[in-house]
């Protein structure tokens, strides 16, 4: 059971409630479908409790899945106590392993294109005089921004069992210098000039590197709430807007 860990817990090494919950899931070896939403509760509950006899200081976003995770408890208490069925909760159960899946996605696209990065510091690219010089043309296996998430991490895979089983011939020239922080700025950038962004307007980049690292920015960004990423119906447009805004996918 979740309650059996041991509340070792260093909240700086979270990037956000989600991630604490991830990692409990992850401590039993279990699928995020087969969760016990109320055993979780009970877990993260008593972690959040345990931090704050502490005295350590808290971002709201912890406190906000505590209460959200209260709420469920209390309501499934109830309705042991009257055998009935509760739709709502069920939603509301749901809606949390939803929000979970999702955010395991988003960190399995950030890893796998970091090992990518890794494994490409060691070629040179040739300098880019221009993005307009450089953009690539338009294939089928391109991300389009008409991706569900799973078409866009399937993508991605794709994309880099492609690449990895490649040997590309190394060549002494210019380096290409980009990162993280610069792409995260040219994409607030563009958001300050443009209430909401098409996803392929931000990704039409010269280069797998730029890709890789744009894509990296975006997604820590919408896991901070920087940014939010929407997609009104399946294979729909992705939009990006600025944080706050709109609702996430």
């Amino acid at each position: 059971m979740f309650l059996n860990q041991e509340l070792n817990i260093q909240i700086k090494n979270y990037d956000g409630p989600l991630d604490l919950l991830l990692d409990l899931v992850r401590s039993k070896k279990i699928e995020i479908k087969d969760v016990d939403v109320v055993e979780l509760a009970d877990q993260y509950i008593k972690i959040i409790d345990h931090l704050k006899d502490k005295n350590i200081k808290l971002a709201s976003e912890y406190l906000v899945i505590a209460a959200t995770l209260i709420y469920i408890k209390a309501r499934a208490l109830l309705i042991d106590k009257t055998d009935e069925v509760d739709e709502e909760l069920e939603i509301d159960k749901n809606k949390i392993l939803a929000m979970l899946y999702e955010y395991q996605q988003i960190k399995a696209i950030a890893e796998m294109l970091r090992e990518q990065l890794e494994h490409r510091n060691n070629y040179f690219e040739k300098q880019a005089s221009s993005y307009a010089d450089y953009k690539r043309k338009r294939e089928d296996s391109k991300l389009d921004g008409k991706s569900s998430q799973m078409k866009l991490i399937e993508i991605l895979r794709m994309m880099f069992e492609r690449n990895s089983a490649k040997e590309k011939i190394q060549i002494k020239t210019d380096n290409v210098h980009v990162n993280p922080e610069e792409q995260s700025n040219y994409v607030l950038n563009l958001l300050k000039e443009h209430d909401m962004l098409d996803f392929e307007e931000v990704f039409a980049l010269p280069t797998l590197k730029h890709f890789s690292i744009t894509l990296i920015s975006v997604l820590e960004m919408a896991k901070k709430h920087i940014l939010h990423l929407k997609q009104e119906k399946q294979f729909g447009d992705i939009k990006i807007y600025k944080g706050g805004e709109e609702n996430e996918i």
